[in-house]
């Protein structure tokens, strides 16, 4: 039986359930509609789509969305507890303990000797996110991904050829664990090149298994319990779960169309929940998801105000080679005595599978971060590293970023130049670049009510509540639009706009997210940034 991606059930609302169990037909006999029901959900949690941990609804909210008698559900809930997927607990319900075909006294074991630590903060968003480019739907806006058909494979098939001609030790081979030094050199140039970032040499840069990996180390080696991170709202979904896991309390600084409101961050760093504050988490250049890059003035602002504050900014530049502005370079590139520690990847160049990323900062931070990813993973990828290295010495990398941010901008502008936006939906903050247009649909209609008629239609996008760290962003909704080809953007709108008609009217509401200057689009379909 194949499922398909779906929520943590503790999240689901009738819509959804009813959406995914559409997906599951029961035999006509009661004994029969039981055991296809229990199969069901165990097809799910073999499968991954279902966690350990996740409540499942009660018997008389699931015999209603179903259409089963109660006795059904209860004999369903009851083979799962004997197959060991599942316990009920007092004054929770249903909930799922077991993993992929543990017998009950195994997954008993298991419960006994998981460590008696926080359990970690999670979601389904980034699994869903990578179950959703590992299935194809011809219009899928939610993976924020660098369209595979613009990578230079002709250059990488050359640079395959003499590896594995004459380099197949280190291609194959254990590596240093702060990367070959061979690739750490040329981010140096890169670096220089398209971010503006000079002063630094090989010894200022950690190779890590995408920017993902980065933040993970930069969060274990400052971030204590009870300590703060400040962070832009809305922001990376990625960042919140790395920052929450470390038990930072996170202070989400509103954003505008020039950036993070520093002033705000500012007045919160003098009061005594600030006085906590370690680290400041920004993309200062072409944001996700909005897409707006901060202010000269707002950058200088943050560098002083962090300075005085004692606070470090971590940098997330993953967009800030796309950036086509004559005046783009990297926040770090003035840093002078602000402590900054630089995030980059190649996730969003050249190919996200390869899984490179990179961390630069002082050298004494390097030390510490390297000690670190010994025990994480020894090094990242020898293959990657050199392919990636021998690109940018062999390869036409000039013309490479310029094809791909001539590409990207105008299919960033055919869609914000669709009249869905105007018409249903509104763009609160105009993007200067990247892959995303963050949205919000009009009459405060939810956006997870009109997601899984979406996928039905062969449509999804990201909703907006991954991006938040408060509760709201439920009418919000995130389309990358990078990897669609002219005209699919269009097609894909059209039919997320019949979706709409077919959603039933929750009702939701942003108003806690309304940028105080906004260039947006609302109520009609205005030009988009001239950056775009």
């Amino acid at each position: 039986m194949s499922v398909q991606p779906l929520a943590n059930c503790a999240d689901l609302d009738a819509v959804e359930f009813s959406a995914l169990m559409r997906r599951y037909s029961s035999a006509p006999g009661e004994g029969d509609a039981y055991r296809s029901l229990a199969a069901f959900l165990r097809d799910a949690v073999d499968t991954g789509q279902l966690l350990v941990g996740t409540r499942l609804p009660s018997e008389r909210v699931l015999c209603g969305w179903v259409g089963v008698s109660r006795t059904t559900v209860r004999a369903a809930y009851r083979a799962l507890e004997e197959a060991g997927y599942a316990e009920t607990r007092p004054n929770v319900g249903t909930v799922l303990v077991a993993s992929v075909g543990a017998t009950k006294e195994a997954a008993a074991t298991f419960r006994r000797a998981f460590a008696r630590r926080p359990a970690p903060i999670s979601g389904n968003f980034l699994l869903d996110l990578m179950r959703s480019s590992d299935q194809f739907r011809r219009y899928g806006f939610d993976a924020g991904m660098a369209d595979p058909e613009l990578f230079p494979l002709h250059e990488f098939q050359l640079v395959l050829q003499e590896l594995l001609a004459t380099r197949t030790r280190d291609a194959l081979g254990y590596g240093l664990t702060e990367g070959q030094l061979a690739l750490r050199e040329r981010v140096v140039d890169y670096l220089a090149r398209y971010r503006r970032i000079t002063g630094i040499g090989p010894e200022n840069v950690l190779i890590t298994t995408g920017s993902m990996q980065a933040l993970n180390l930069i969060a274990d080696a400052f971030v204590e319990p009870g300590d703060a991170v400040a962070l832009e709202e809305p922001t990376f979904p990625g960042a919140i779960l790395i920052f929450a896991n470390a038990r930072a309390e996170l202070i989400p600084i509103r954003i505008d169309r020039h950036g993070m409101d520093v002033a705000a961050l500012a007045k919160v760093l003098g009061t005594s929940r600030g006085a906590r504050c370690k680290l400041v988490y920004i993309q200062p250049t072409l944001q996700n998801p909005t897409g707006v890059s901060m202010s000269q003035e707002r950058r200088e602002m943050l560098r002083d105000t962090c300075l005085r504050n004692r606070c470090i900014v971590v940098e997330d530049d993953a967009y800030g080679v796309l950036d086509a502005a004559p005046e783009s370079a990297a926040l770090f590139a003035a840093r002078g005595d602000t402590p900054v520690i630089y995030v980059g990847t190649f996730s969003k160049l050249i190919s996200p599978g390869l899984r490179i990323g990179f961390i630069v900062s002082d050298v004494g931070v390097i030390r510490q971060l390297t000690l670190l990813k010994q025990v994480a993973d020894l090094h990242s990828s020898g293959m990657s590293q050199l392919l990636i290295e021998g690109w940018l010495a062999m390869g036409d990398v000039d013309s490479y970023v310029q094809k791909c941010r001539t590409v990207y901008a105008r299919r960033l502008g055919e869609a914000l130049r669709d009249p869905f936006f105007g018409d249903v939906a509104e763009v609160p903050l105009m993007p200067h670049g990247g892959f995303y247009v963050f949205g919000r649909f009009t009459g405060d209609r939810s956006s997870k009510s009109i997601r899984d008629i979406a996928q039905a239609a062969d449509v999804s996008f990201a909703l907006g509540e991954h991006f938040t760290v408060t509760a709201g962003l439920q009418s919000s909704f995130r389309l990358s639009v990078s990897a669609l080809l002219e005209g699919s953007t269009h097609i894909g709108l059209l039919r997320l706009r019949q979706a709409l008609r077919r959603a039933p009217k929750s009702i939701a509401s942003d108003s806690a997210w309304v940028p105080e200057t906004t260039d947006g689009l609302r109520g009609t379909n205005h030009e988009r940034s001239s950056r775009c």
